[in-house]
């Protein structure tokens, strides 16, 4: 097993001090259980949440930009 060295914010230690007395456990114990769960939390990308969004605007409305009716009177 390796060995870390970090700094926590004020709030942070309060929260791993209190857990560790609750649970009658070392503050390195609390620490390691709380990564632990962390790095077994499947990450979700971007893409992944919208997916059921793909496609939702096809066939609508397309580059008005490039619509030189739509233009016409642009700037008058």
């Amino acid at each position: 097993m390796k060995t870390i060295t970090i700094e926590l914010p004020d709030g942070v230690f309060k929260w791993l001090a209190t857990a560790a007395r609750r649970r009658r456990q070392s503050p390195a114990d609390v620490a390691r259980q709380a990564l632990a769960a962390a790095a077994q939390t499947p990450t979700t990308t971007l893409g992944e949440l919208m997916a059921d969004l793909k496609g939702i605007g096809a066939g609508r409305h397309t580059d008005l930009s490039t619509n030189k009716k739509h233009l016409a009177d642009f700037g008058r």
